[in-house]
């Protein structure tokens, strides 16, 4: 898979059908091994992608905040490094983004703030820095959604962590 700076070998038999689908509405890929680029069109309509526990490794493509029609983005448990993309501001349409248990760094991108549609947010057990966003929908979420973070601050008084 071509995923920004991250690859996994592709073994599929039939390559070329999976790139003809221009309708594709929801993607999971879990434990798979294949090749995407998700610098087209095609990937559109695209509502839900769930990449979880696939491997993969380096920066999370930019690509993915050009994907205008996501409901649902979970990367997580992966092995990606680098900073959230500030890209995922265009996702204005995203109600659930897990890209928790990878090894993210950096601070949460402000303008995520403007995610009103967002309802659930973990960015858990990576290892990022600075204070956990406060306004907009993310004074909704709990410390869930930022523990394993030994970097990262947030009001534990008006968001304890739950168990």
């Amino acid at each position: 898979m071509s995923f920004g700076n991250a690859t996994v070998p592709f073994y599929a038999t039939d390559r070329e059908k999976l790139y003809t689908l221009v309708l594709l509405v929801v993607m999971q890929l879990r434990t798979k091994n294949l090749h995407l680029s998700f610098g087209s069109d095609r990937f559109q309509l695209l509502s839900e992608l769930d990449l979880s526990c696939n491997q993969l490794t380096g920066q999370i493509p930019h690509e993915l905040g050009d994907l205008h029609g996501l409901r649902s983005l979970n990367l997580s448990h992966n092995h990606l490094n680098g900073l959230i993309p500030e890209s995922f501001q265009k996702l204005q349409n995203i109600e659930s983004l897990d890209i928790s248990n990878n090894n993210l760094s950096g601070q949460i991108p402000l303008e995520l703030q403007d995610l009103h549609s967002l309802a659930v947010f973990n960015v858990s057990y990576n290892n990022l820095s600075g204070r956990a966003l406060e306004k907009g929908q993310f004074c909704t979420f709990d410390g869930s959604s930022y523990k394993g973070n030994p970097y990262l601050t947030w009001d534990k008084s008006l968001r304890p962590i739950y168990k």
